[in-house]
């Protein structure tokens, strides 16, 4: 059987952050009290930002990027996944892992389901867990994504020593 899992990055609060980051009519970095050019981590946020440039966004600068649309156009940003997507080295293949079944849930009678007098229509479910790097058909990535440096640092100075972990980033990381 073959498995597919379509990822897409199809919102329009994606579509509107976007443009307030990329057109021209909206705010950038250069437009912010403090900003000085070759300055780098820290230098308007704080050694403790996680944010960066999308500090910059408004409620202003989203409108301005909203009012720019012209068509309600919508585009497939998300690209075919599946074990067989292209995987870069170093990373793992992803899985669409099977774990739950209309018979399986019955079986357990999880909240009475396989109780035909309490279940008259018979209800149950699949269920499916996802396995996937970050790095696999449309990314996911954050400002801790790419490190450099003896001390694997990333954006805004935070290291793999202090920030980093077996379970994830404590700074920066694309679930915060």
């Amino acid at each position: 059987m073959n498995t597919y899992l379509k990822m897409s990055l199809i919102t329009l609060g994606l579509v509107v952050a976007l443009g307030a980051v990329m057109i021209p009519a909206a705010r950038t970095s250069q437009d912010e009290p403090g900003w000085k050019r070759g300055r780098g981590w820290g230098w308007i946020w704080g050694e403790d930002d996680e944010l960066g440039a999308l500090n910059a966004m408004s409620d202003k600068s989203r409108l301005a990027a909203a009012s720019l649309v012209k068509k309600g156009a919508v585009y497939d940003l998300g690209i075919t996944w599946s074990r067989r997507s292209f995987v870069w080295a170093g990373h793992a293949a992803g899985e669409v892992i099977t774990y739950r079944t209309p018979e399986g849930v019955k079986r357990m009678n999880d909240m009475g389901l396989g109780d035909p007098e309490t279940n008259k229509a018979g209800l149950s479910w699949h269920s499916c867990a996802l396995f996937m790097s970050d790095n696999v058909a449309t990314q996911i990535d954050s400002l801790g994504h790419a490190v450099c440096g003896d001390d694997n640092h990333w954006y805004n100075g935070h290291t793999e020593g202090k920030h980093g972990g077996d379970f994830g980033l404590r700074k920066c990381s694309a679930d915060g």
